[in-house]
C-alpha cells in the first residue's frame, strides 16, 4: 500500500483529468454551433438551387461526429469519476483500506480486462451492492438522479436541434416534386436519425444506467475487491500484454500514432473546406470558362481542380501507414492490399491531376494572337480537362475507396478501433464506388441531384471516419509514451 500523499496526488491528476476532459466537451459543441452559424452565413449569401441544399446540410458533417465525440467523452467521465470515488474512500480509510491500489492506468486495464471476461454481466445480474439494488428497485430514485444531469441532456437536444435545423432548411430550399433533388435531405435525416436514437440510449445510460456514476463507482469496487494479484504478475506487464494482444504496443510507432492523428483532423477540416468550395464556386463547364477562371483567380481554378484533394491524400500517406501498423495484427495480408491499393490510386491521381497544367495552358491562350493558336490551345486545355476527370478524379477515387473499405473491414475485426468508426468507412467507401458507377449509368448519370447526394454522403462518412480513426490514433501515441 503506498503512503497517503501518493494517493493524494493521484487524485489530484485525476481532477486536473476531469477538468481537460468537461473542456474538450466545451470545445468540440463550441465547434458545433460555430461551425453551423458560419455555414448558414454563407449559404445567405448563395442563390444556388442545386448547392444551397447542400451547404445547409455541410455543418452535419461537423455536428454528428462532435455528437458522437461528445457522449464518448461523457463515458470517460463516468469511469474515471467512479475510481475517483473509490480512490477518495481509500484516503479516507487509510490506512486499513479494503480496496488493493494498482494505479489508475493499471486499475483501468484490469478494469478492462475483468469487464471483457463477463465480470459486468456477472456484477449486474448479482446486483454486487446495496446501491445499485436501490436503483433496480426504486424507479423514483431513478427519475430523481435524472435530474442531476442536466448538462448532457441540454447538450444532447442541442445537438438534436442544430441537426433537425439543417435538416429542416435542406428540405425548405428543395422541389419537394423533384424526388433526386431532396434524396440528399432524406438520407441526411436518416443519418440524423439512427445517430439521434443511439446516443439517446447512451445518454439514458448515463442518467440511470450502466454508465451512471452509481452504476460505474459500485462496479470499481467490485472489480477492486474481486483482484487476487494473480492475474497480472505486475501492473506494467499486464498493460504491455494487452497492449501486445491488440498489435498496438511497440513504442517505435508511438511517433506515426501522433502525426496520423493529427494528420486526420487537418484532413477533415479540408474535406469540409472542398464541399464549400464546391458550392460557392462550381465547376465551369467549359475549357473556354476554365481558361477565364485561371486568369481572373488563379487560386480558386486551383481549388476546382480539386487542390485541397492534393494536400488532403499527402496527409493521407502518415495515416494510412498508422493504420497498417495498428491493424496489421488483424489481417496482416488484407492491410498490405490495401495500402498498395491506396499508394497506387494516389499515384493516379497526381500522375493525372492536370491543375498546374491548365494554369500555364490558360496564360499562353490570354497571348495567343490567332484564331489557330487559340484553337491550339483549347484543344489541349480540352484533353487536360478530360485526363483530369476521368482518372485523377473518377479512377484515383475509386482505388482509393476500394483501400477505405478494406481497411474498414479489417476494423470490423479488431478491437483497436470501434464499430461506428468502421461502418463508416464502410459506408464512405461504398457511397463513393456507387456514385461513379452510378454517373457512368445512361438513366441514372442524367439525375445530378441524385448523383450531388451520393457524392455528399461519401464525403460525410468520410469525414466521420476520419475524425474517430484520427482521435483513435493519437490515444495509441500517448499510451506509446506511457
Amino acid at each position: 500500500m503506498p503512503d497517503l500523499d501518493t494517493l493524494r496526488a493521484e487524485r489530484e491528476q485525476l481532477r486536473l483529468e476531469l477538468q481537460q476532459l468537461k473542456n474538450c466537451q466545451l470545445q468540440y459543441f463550441t465547434l458545433s454551433v460555430t461551425g453551423t452559424a458560419g455555414l448558414f452565413a454563407l449559404a445567405s449569401i448563395r442563390q444556388n438551387p442545386y448547392f444551397l441544399p447542400i451547404i445547409f446540410l455541410a455543418p452535419l458533417a461537423i455536428i454528428i461526429p462532435c455528437w458522437w465525440i461528445f457522449f464518448d467523452k461523457a463515458t470517460t467521465i463516468t469511469r474515471i469519476v467512479g475510481y475517483y470515488r473509490v480512490l477518495e474512500e481509500m484516503i479516507s480509510d487509510y490506512p486499513s483500506t479494503k480496496y488493493p491500489y494498482l494505479g489508475f492506468e493499471n486499475a483501468l486495464a484490469y478494469y478492462r480486462e475483468r469487464e471483457d471476461n463477463g465480470a459486468w454481466v456477472t456484477f449486474r445480474s448479482s446486483q454486487a451492492t446495496d446501491s445499485t439494488r436501490a436503483l433496480a428497485a426504486k424507479p423514483v430514485l431513478r427519475g430523481s438522479h435524472r435530474t442531476r444531469h442536466r448538462y448532457w441532456t441540454i447538450n444532447f437536444w442541442t445537438f438534436a436541434v442544430l441537426s433537425a435545423l439543417c435538416c429542416g432548411l435542406a428540405f425548405m430550399v428543395c422541389d419537394p416534386l423533384s424526388l433526386p433533388l431532396i434524396a440528399c435531405p432524406i438520407a441526411a435525416t436518416l443519418a440524423v436519425l439512427y445517430t439521434a436514437i443511439r446516443i439517446h440510449r447512451l445518454l439514458s445510460s448515463l442518467r440511470s444506467g450502466s454508465f451512471s456514476y452509481h452504476v460505474i463507482t459500485d462496479f470499481w469496487r467490485f472489480v477492486l475487491q474481486s483482484h487476487d494479484g494473480k492475474s497480472m504478475s505486475s501492473p506494467e506487464l499486464h498493460l504491455m500484454n494487452q497492449a501486445a494482444e491488440s498489435g498496438t504496443s511497440d513504442s517505435r510507432w508511438k511517433g506515426l500514432y501522433k502525426v496520423g492523428g493529427v494528420a486526420t483532423l487537418i484532413i477533415a477540416v479540408l474535406l469540409v473546406g472542398e464541399i464549400i468550395i464546391f458550392a460557392v464556386w462550381p465547376q465551369p463547364g467549359t475549357v473556354i470558362d476554365y481558361f477565364t477562371l485561371f486568369r481572373s483567380n488563379w487560386l480558386v481554378g486551383l481549388l476546382d481542380f480539386d487542390f485541397l484533394g492534393m494536400i488532403a491524400y499527402i496527409l493521407f500517406v502518415p495515416v494510412i501507414l498508422a493504420l497498417y501498423v495498428a491493424l496489421r495484427q488483424a489481417n496482416e495480408a488484407f492491410m498490405a492490399i490495401a495500402v498498395a491499393l491506396f499508394f497506387v490510386g494516389i499515384t493516379v491521381f497526381f500522375a493525372t491531376n492536370t491543375a498546374f497544367s491548365m494554369l500555364s495552358l490558360s496564360g499562353e491562350y490570354a497571348v495567343a494572337t490567332t484564331d489557330a493558336q487559340r484553337s491550339m490551345f483549347l484543344a489541349a486545355g480540352q484533353a487536360l480537362l478530360t485526363t483530369f476527370n476521368i482518372g485523377a478524379f473518377q479512377v484515383s477515387y475509386v482505388i482509393v475507396s476500394a483501400a477505405w473499405l478494406m481497411i474498414s473491414a479489417v476494423m470490423l475485426r479488431s478491437n483497436v478501433f470501434g464499430r461506428v468508426a468502421a461502418c463508416s468507412g464502410i459506408l464512405a467507401g461504398v457511397t463513393a464506388i456507387g456514385a461513379v458507377a452510378l454517373e457512368h449509368t445512361p438513366v441514372i448519370g442524367g439525375l445530378f441531384a441524385l448523383l450531388l447526394s451520393m457524392y455528399f454522403a461519401a464525403i460525410v462518412f468520410l469525414a466521420i471516419w476520419v475524425i474517430l480513426t484520427g482521435r483513435r490514433l493519437y490515444q495509441l501515441g500517448v499510451a506509446g509514451d506511457a
